[in-house]
């Protein structure tokens, strides 16, 4: 297993470190990272929280591809990079300050007052039940080839998501159209190149109705 290393207090550039790990039957690449950590390299960086698919905390490349490392088989010769085009702080741990930061700029909550209004309705829309799924584990915005945190960093799948979330929330009061407007999704009418590791239907379920469409 090949791990692109970065620790920006001793190195002047990322470089890939490889590493042997035992061959265990039905183990995921997060149990290799957990492993080469307790095992082999306490210097490590990377992230997890529940190990079990819920959290999408281990999100890193996986072979040129953006994946929840807990939902990956290990397999021989396998390379993980951090999630690209996100701003990386350590090795496979990539800083995510700024989706707090949207979500604040953007009020991506119900307000307190409104938290118990419409709760009927809120079961019986099927498009928000699916759109919750999300765990906000950032491979969407890795996979979008249109996506860029230098120039856009709000504007994005995941961002639309979360915008769809409360879109199709009855207890909302905010034009969450418009705010997606604002965000740049028109460029995304002629993508439909969305991935999800998931399954959420971003392009049909997030970014058609914030078109209008």
């Amino acid at each position: 297993m090949r791990i692109l290393r970065f620790n920006p207090d001793i190195d002047k550039k990322p470089h890939f470190v490889s590493y042997r790990v035992p061959e265990i039957a039905r183990a995921t690449v997060l149990d290799a990272l957990i492993g080469i950590y307790t095992e082999i390299d306490s210097a490590l960086a990377f992230r997890y929280s529940c190990r079990y698919h819920k959290c999408g905390l281990c999100s890193c490349m996986v072979n040129g591809r953006a994946k929840c490392t807990c939902m990956v088989k290990v397999r021989n010769n396998m390379e993980l990079r951090p999630l690209a085009g996100l701003p990386v702080l350590r090795d496979l741990v990539v800083d995510r300050r700024f989706v707090l930061d949207f979500d604040y700029q953007y009020q991506i909550y119900i307000a307190e007052k409104e938290i118990s209004e419409g709760l009927e309705a809120l079961i019986a829309t099927p498009y928000y039940h699916h759109l919750s799924s999300c765990k906000e584990c950032l491979c969407c915005l890795s996979h979008c080839p249109k996506y860029n945190f230098e120039t856009a960093p709000y504007s994005g799948p995941y961002f639309y998501v979360k915008l769809a979330q409360l879109h199709f929330d009855p207890r909302n009061k905010i034009d969450r159209l418009t705010q997606a407007q604002a965000l740049g999704i028109s460029k995304c009418a002629d993508c439909g190149k969305c991935y999800c590791p998931y399954g959420i239907k971003i392009f049909q379920c997030a970014i058609q109705p914030l078109l209008g469409l």
